[in-house]
């Protein structure tokens, strides 16, 4: 379902955050599913995880089809040891090359929040890596 609602969420950028798509897309299709696999018994861990890396392989996604639709380079928001740390800018990563279709605040600020789910998947993907199949603590 995620897959069928993300495309619409990315074209109409200024639609989707003025609606909090982003945050509906992590609640009603990541989130909850998460919580409920958590108390599955001894087939959720492997559940879970599998779910994890689908997710984390669907933001990835998301996140490539964010840069060729509104013409952003997300890698110069990331630390790197080479380049130091990114700016504290995220205008910085957008390219004026007139793909941009909405605006940029709000491009960056969906790209922000996209970026805290898939830190969340992460993290709660890391947690069951260590074998801390005690969820809770993944959620401070």
């Amino acid at each position: 379902m995620a897959r069928i609602h993300a495309p619409r969420a990315i074209k109409d950028v200024k639609k989707s955050y003025a609606n909090a798509a982003e945050q509906q897309l992590w609640r009603h299709f990541f989130y909850t599913p998460i919580e409920t696999l958590k108390g599955g018994g001894k087939i959720a861990p492997a559940l879970l995880l599998d779910f994890f890396n689908e997710a984390i392989n669907f933001y990835g996604e998301m996140l490539t089809k964010y840069e060729k639709e509104h013409g952003c380079e997300i890698d110069k928001l990331l630390y790197w040891p080479e380049t130091g740390l990114p700016p504290v800018d995220l205008r910085y990563c957008m390219v004026d090359d007139g793909r941009q279709t909405g605006s940029v605040d709000i491009v960056s600020r969906s790209i922000q929040i996209h970026f805290l789910a898939l830190g969340d998947l992460y993290r709660y993907r890391g947690k069951m890596l260590r074998n801390e199949h005690d969820m809770n603590a993944a959620k401070r």
